[in-house]
């Protein structure tokens, strides 16, 4: 009688134990859930917050640009076919698309997949480079019926940012629907694509 005392007291401290045990796991994977949540929390608040700062700040920088006139005698250099001018390229509503062998090469491919599901034919690109290389890898994945021209400067606030830029030129040389694109929000550089695409 005394060893099935032992044997069933045996019994219980280990169930207890076990249950125990299986509480302490519990509660660490509901820890572990908790910290993950915060972590993901903060890091859509981080998101947000810098979504919001570059939105405010993209849109006193498209304020600036927004209705300024290029002078129609720019010339834009065509790689091997010669040197055009400004007037004689733009006839009407064109996507004029802004790059640099200076911005940041990492924004510059994150943007080109999005471009290359761009239907529209009016569209043209305005790159800044003296690197012959930077133009070979700047034209692969792009859509090969672009003219592409090396623009040294275009005279706006914009140019003075080394980032890369959208925007609309018609053919009075006037700015409209200056765009920033950002690595970061590529959803909002695919929804002003499509905009622009409906506007042209």
């Amino acid at each position: 009688m005394k060893n099935k005392i032992i044997v069933l007291f045996i019994l219980v401290c280990l169930l207890g134990a076990y249950q125990y045990n299986l509480q302490v796991k519990k509660q660490y994977k509901l820890q572990k859930m908790i910290e993950e949540l915060k972590e993901y929390y903060h890091s859509e608040k981080e998101i947000n917050d810098f979504v919001l700062s570059t939105l405010k700040e993209d849109i006193k920088l498209g304020f600036q640009n927004e209705g300024l006139i290029l002078n129609s005698q720019t010339p834009l250099i065509e790689d091997g076919k010669g040197t055009h001018m400004m007037a004689d390229i733009i006839k009407n509503k064109t996507l004029v698309i802004r790059f640099s062998q200076l911005n940041c090469q990492a924004c510059i491919e994150a943007i080109k997949p999005l471009l290359k599901g761009l239907k529209t034919k009016q569209v043209v690109v305005f790159a800044d480079y003296t690197n012959k290389h930077f133009l070979k890898e700047f034209k692969k994945g792009l859509n090969e019926d672009w003219r592409l021209f090396n623009v040294k400067l275009l005279n706006i606030p914009m140019d003075d940012l080394n980032i890369p830029y959208f925007f609309v030129l018609d053919e009075e040389m006037r700015l409209s629907h200056v765009f920033i694109p950002h690595k970061e929000v590529l959803s909002h550089v695919r929804e002003y694509l499509e905009v622009i695409e409906q506007h042209l």
